[in-house]
């Protein structure tokens, strides 16, 4: 259960915003702290200038900045669009940092709150955007407070002082851009770390195409997409004819080379690769969307023909078996495969080297679950 605290964190912070991932997350949350923070700061200086300091420039510098960063913050709670939300808070603290510098003439040491711009710009824009602002915005304040040498604080602001805050604003600026840049390094290694986990979790590793776990969800969402659509789809089984002979005569290495053929040749003439998976041993299954039946037979017959006429680094020709079946409603998802499944099933009791359709197979003469075709 949330605490109270919690709950307040997550109001103020993430809101109803969905992200992707916790960099995303990261990202969103930074964005929320430093406008929410900013705008505080900014309208809670406005009132004290205002009360206190009788200073009506600088109150409504700060009331004006204040206001742009809460905008800017309640933008992205309605909208969600963080990057507006980034950009509005990057061009506020560009122009009222540069206004506070040009007004107040590093009274009371005005010119340290400069340093939070480098730091809120390249956290928020990436080390490479936001080094190009953090220094665009650096050359117009150097300009600013070169010119007032010898008289900001009554003469006291000099070539010296000048140095001083030139260079501390570089080196602060350089550490950051160092820290971010190699914290995006890091993000990039963590999403490719992350893609490759991914991709190995999906795919099958010795033929590179995608697994049975995979291919049993996306033919879930095609079966989804017909019922919508009331369009047709079907599915096809593919078995190597013969394949525990080749194991048994020429070793587990050369039927290994044979199913990598195979994947390749599948890879090569059916347009979408996606709806293509090693479905175990020497099986293949292929979903075919928007296609009948008529049309599925037709291109396993295509493939067929090209494996029959693919020259294999093997002494026996290579063959396959094709089952054949078409989704109809109110067929479940292993109904589906196996009506494919016992197609194949009669393709190999007919003699191998064919595609067979569901609807041309005996009802008397479907697959068992242990009888393994050959």
């Amino acid at each position: 259960m949330q605490t109270i605290l919690q709950k307040t964190y997550l109001w103020l912070f993430v809101g109803n915003i969905a992200f992707e991932d916790h960099n995303a997350y990261r990202k969103l949350l930074l964005v929320n702290v430093l406008l929410l923070i900013t705008s505080v700061t900014l309208l809670s200086f406005a009132l004290l200038s205002a009360l206190s300091f009788d200073n009506a420039l600088i109150a409504s510098i700060d009331f004006l900045a204040g206001f742009l960063a809460l905008y800017a913050y309640l933008d992205l709670r309605f909208s969600q669009n963080i990057d507006k939300s980034i950009n509005i808070g990057v061009a506020t603290l560009f122009i009222f940092f540069l206004g506070l510098a040009y007004t107040q003439h590093n009274n009371d040491f005005i010119l340290i709150w400069t340093i939070f711009f480098p730091i809120f710009v390249m956290t928020l824009k990436g080390h490479k955007e936001g080094i190009i602002i953090t220094l665009v915005f650096y050359s117009i304040l150097f300009f600013v407070v070169y010119q007032g040498i010898g008289s900001w604080q009554n003469g006291a602001w000099n070539f010296q002082s000048f140095i001083r805050f030139a260079i501390a604003s570089l080196i602060l600026t350089y550490i950051i851009y160092v820290k971010e840049s190699a914290l995006n390094q890091l993000i990039q290694k963590e999403h490719s770390a992350l893609n490759e986990l991914k991709r190995l979790s999906i795919t099958d590793s010795l033929t590179g195409l995608f697994n049975r776990r995979y291919i049993n969800k996306k033919l879930e969402l095609e079966i989804n997409l017909a019922i919508q659509n009331t369009t047709p789809l079907s599915l096809a089984i593919l078995d190597i004819d013969n394949f525990k002979e080749i194991n048994d005569q020429y070793g587990h290495n050369h039927g290994d080379y044979v199913l990598q053929e195979v994947s390749d040749l599948l890879r090569l003439h059916l347009p979408q690769e996606e709806l293509l998976a090693r479905w175990g041993g020497e099986e293949f299954l292929i979903i075919f969307p928007n296609q009948s039946i008529e049309t599925a037979m037709q291109l396993c017959n295509e493939i067929r023909e090209k494996i029959i006429h693919h020259r294999c680094d093997t002494p026996i020709n290579i063959t396959a078996s094709f089952g054949v079946a078409e989704y109809k409603i109110g067929n479940e998802h292993n109904a589906f495969i196996a009506r494919a499944d016992n197609a194949l099933y009669q393709a190999k009791k007919s003699g191998r080297n064919q595609v067979c359709r569901y609807d041309e197979v005996p009802h008397n003469q479907t697959r068992l679950f242990d009888e393994q075709p050959n």
